[in-house]
């Protein structure tokens, strides 16, 4: 269960990493190290789908 390791994390408010990416999204990232086997993360790629933003050049960031 990921409950226990959920319990300490960092928060900020910040902007969805996609079009139209609005702003004042709540974003909660673990203080630990979730491992996750093969089958979960393709457990969550068929359900999330491909990525919907094309890849940018990294220009002068």
């Amino acid at each position: 269960a990921l409950s226990p390791l959920l319990n300490e994390y960092y928060s900020y408010v910040g902007s969805q990493t996609y079009p139209p990416c609005y702003l004042g999204v709540q974003w909660m990232i673990s203080k630990s190290v979730i491992t996750l086997s093969t089958s979960a993360i393709q457990g969550f790629k068929m359900r999330q789908g491909a990525n919907v933003r094309p890849y940018f050049m990294l220009g002068q960031r």
